[in-house]
């Protein structure tokens, strides 16, 4: 109902005398800035068609590629809350018990076995902090992240580096910002205003600050591909890519073929996780249960075998 009512606004502002693009420009919320700057340059050179066509075949990439992403998450984090739930569980609920059972054995548990117990302890007394306490940092970093740039830039560039996630996060990005310059450029924007555009869509303040620098330096007069360069946040393919690009004068096609390795690259590693995590995710919850369990009935056995013999 929302888009159906943004869509007849739309109608009635074009029929009102308004073009295409400046009626969509009144509804950021449905159409952003890449897609109204992209309708304004088909408008502006009679393309309208061609422009609309490719939008709709990047839509379509763009719509699989956050289904994929969506996919590959959704184990993990189905996965990842049962582990922190069953571990909660035995720790507040079975250890306690069990340790009632083990102090009557054995007078002189391990170690470990007394440091699990300490754990399980506090755990059940203050259950309420471990639940929220992690739920409060989250949302303490969401809200510092909103309210504070030079935070926001310490977290994204943190993500950058996270290991598997990280980089692959980091191809998903270039990918992005390869399929929409080659796309506002094919449409006839000028190099500037692609690169200005794209800073908004990246979705993360290290690429986006390292756009602006670029943008400012192709400004002063650096080449396109020196300028990218001298930031060193770009892989060497798409520098080689770049190059090429301006070179021959095809700066859009190179830039698409960049999108399509990236794009290739993330399918096969998204496919990869998938295959890996839930046998991963497996073997990490058997082996927090059966540490538990040995570190808690390893002394129990241990004296029930002394008294058997």
């Amino acid at each position: 109902e929302g888009f159906k009512a943004i869509v007849a606004s739309v109608l009635e502002d074009v029929e009102g005398g308004l073009k295409l693009s400046d009626a969509m420009a009144e509804h950021p919320q449905a159409f952003d800035q890449v897609f109204v700057a992209l309708i304004r340059t088909g408008e502006q050179t009679g393309q309208l068609p061609e422009v609309l066509s490719k939008l709709t075949e990047n839509l379509k990439w763009q719509d699989e590629l956050s289904a994929q992403v969506k996919k590959a998450m959704m184990y993990p984090a189905f996965a990842g809350t049962v582990i922190i739930l069953v571990v909660f569980a035995l720790m507040v609920f079975l250890v306690p018990q069990l340790a009632i059972t083990m102090k009557t054995l054995t007078p002189n548990p391990p170690k470990a076995t007394l440091a699990l117990i300490a754990i399980s302890a506090v755990m059940k007394q203050y259950w309420y902090l471990f639940l929220g306490v992690p739920v409060v940092l989250v949302v303490a970093l969401i809200a510092i992240a909103k309210s504070s740039d030079e935070a926001k830039y310490r977290i994204d560039s943190l993500i950058l580096k996270l290991p598997i996630m990280g980089p692959l996060l980091n191809k998903i990005i270039l990918a992005r910002f390869s399929t929409y310059f080659a796309l506002m450029y094919q449409s006839g924007l000028g190099v500037l205003d692609c690169i200005q555009i794209s800073e908004k869509i990246v979705g993360n303040r290290v690429i986006e600050e390292g756009l602006q620098r670029v943008g400012r330096e192709i400004n002063e007069g650096t080449g396109i591909t020196q300028a990218f360069q001298n930031v060193r946040l770009f892989p060497p393919l798409v520098l080689r890519m770049l190059k090429v690009g301006e070179t021959t004068g095809g700066l859009d096609t190179a830039l698409l073929n960049v999108s399509y390795f990236y794009n290739r690259d993330v399918k096969e590693q998204m496919g990869k996780l998938q295959e890996m995590i839930q046998p991963l995710l497996t073997v990490v919850l058997g082996g927090i249960l059966i540490g538990i369990l040995v570190t808690v009935f390893s002394p129990m056995y241990d004296v029930i075998a002394k008294i058997k013999l």
